[in-house]
Parts: C-alpha cells; structure tokens; sequence
C-alpha cells in the first residue's frame, strides 16, 4: 500500500537539501488544492481576463508524535531554522513536490489513547508548490577523449547542450537557478532566448575572472548571487554583475526558452541550469 509522505527540509543556495525532519504520521491535511484571483474587465457582452494570480492558502495538518521527545526534537527543528529556505515536502507516492513558507501556529494536546501527542500546525505558503528539477541544462565544451558522469546525450570535441531548452507551464515566469564553473576566458554571459528566438533576459558579469575552481550561482528564487573561491565559503557576489543586463533568470510563462552562455571551445568552464517548475495544484 502506497502512503502520502511528508517531511520539513531546508533548502541551500542551490536548492540542495542539507536538513530534513521526516513526519511518521500525518493526517487532517487542509490547504491542498488551488485558489486563483482572476481580474476581468466587463462589457456589454463579454467578460475579458485581465490579470490572473494564484493566490497562497495557508497549509494545515495535524502531526502525531510518538513520545514527548519526538515533539521537542521537532519544534527545535523549526526553531533552529527559522531564518533558513524552510520546505515542505510532500510525496504523493507518484511525485515529490515542495512548497516554501513557514510554520505559522502550532498547538499540541496530551497524548492521546494510542500513545501519540497531537501536534496541529499551521503552514504559510510563500511559494506554489513546485517540483525541483535538477541539472535541467548541461553546458560545456568537451576535450577529445574526455567522458563525463552526466547522464545526458554528449558529443566528444563539440559544445555540449544538454537539453539547453526550459519549458515552462506555469501560468508565471519561474525562477532558474544557475551555476557557473570556472574557467571562463570572458566574463561570463548568460542569455535567455524565448520560443520566437528573440533574446529577452541576459545576466552579464562586469571584469570578472572566473578561473577553474570557482563557481558562481545565480539564484533566481532566492534572489542571491553567490561566490564560491574553490573553498567551499559563499559570499555575495551581486555587486558584481553588470547593471547593463537583469539581476536574475526567470523562464517565461507559458512558453520554452532556450539558455545560452558565451562559452568557447578554449574554456574548461560549464553551466548547469536547474528551475522550480511551479503548478497551480498540489
């Protein structure tokens, strides 16, 4: 018998989980669904929509904890990552979806004949539900010779585009996340095409060396852009693009775009492109 599954997880600057808090039981799940506000204009004969948004519902459930202490191990769970990139995962037994937000209200009773606390918890949403499709786009050109661990269609001596399209069927842009590894001879570009090939969105770094090594994220979600030196240690990097271009990449709605960077075949550097694909359901 297939289960619904829930867990609380933290997200990191790349959307990787780094925490998680798994529910062993969960039940009274409210919220689920979707709501939308739609704005018309009216005339005589027709109505003409003008605007459409999802609207957030705040997520109830009640969680039943097994001892005293599972319920204390969880409540610091969400204290401890009260300022973090806190997700709900929800796996429906056919797809793992996440929604961000916080733990608004919470309240708990005794435990109960069968030996469970109670934990009732409300969950406010800052993000539709969403699935995390990682290593969306592989970028990079190939010495001869040379294999990667991608599992992805490659060609050896040639640029490599794997799967350089995002199809987005969100009702809104949605946001991609992309890391840039160094070396690059130029500072780095990267472009978004829509599906009439008509550029519409372009990040641009101004007298930026990025050598092998190092990496930059650009976080659309977030609205980050981090730094990494090699060691590990991320510092903002945002300054550092050129005011010229956009701060982040969103992929437009309802439409496929292609992803471009202005790699050359002298460069050892690559682009891994990963989105949130919203949806209007849970």
């Amino acid at each position: 018998m297939n289960v619904r599954k829930f867990a609380f997880v933290i997200l990191d600057e790349e959307d990787n989980i780094t925490d998680r808090y798994s529910l062993d039981l969960v039940d009274k799940l409210s919220g689920l669904g979707f709501q939308l506000d739609i704005s018309t204009i009216s005339t005589d004969i027709e109505d003409y929509v003008s605007k459409i948004i999802q609207k957030k519902t705040n997520l109830g459930m009640n969680i039943y904890h097994k001892s005293y202490s599972a319920y204390d191990s969880f409540t610091a769970f969400i204290q401890k990552h009260m300022n973090d990139n806190l997700a709900l995962e929800y796996d429906d037994t056919n797809n793992i979806y996440y929604i961000i937000g916080k733990v608004s209200t919470s309240s708990k009773t005794e435990k109960d004949v069968y030996n469970y606390l109670e934990n009732t918890i409300a969950f406010q949403p800052l993000t539709p539900f969403f699935n995390i499709i990682k290593n969306d786009v592989i970028i990079q050109y190939a010495d001869i010779g040379k294999s990667y661990s991608f599992n992805y269609p490659y060609s050896y001596g040639i640029t490599i585009n794997s799967n350089n399209s995002i199809k987005n069927t969100y009702i809104k842009d949605i946001p991609l996340i992309i890391t840039l590894y160094g070396s690059f001879t130029s500072s780095p570009i990267v472009q978004l095409y829509d599906s009439n090939n008509d550029l519409y969105s372009e990040v641009k770094f101004a007298n930026v060396t990025l050598t092998a090594g190092q990496k930059i994220i650009i976080n659309g979600a977030t609205k980050k852009i981090w730094f990494d030196d090699g060691t590990g240690e991320l510092v903002d990097y945002y300054y550092n693009i050129d005011p010229s271009g956009d701060s982040f990449l969103r992929a437009k709605a309802l439409d496929t775009s292609t992803i471009e960077v202005n790699l050359i075949s002298a460069d050892s550097g690559s682009l891994k492109g990963e989105r949130r694909q919203y949806r209007i359901w849970s």
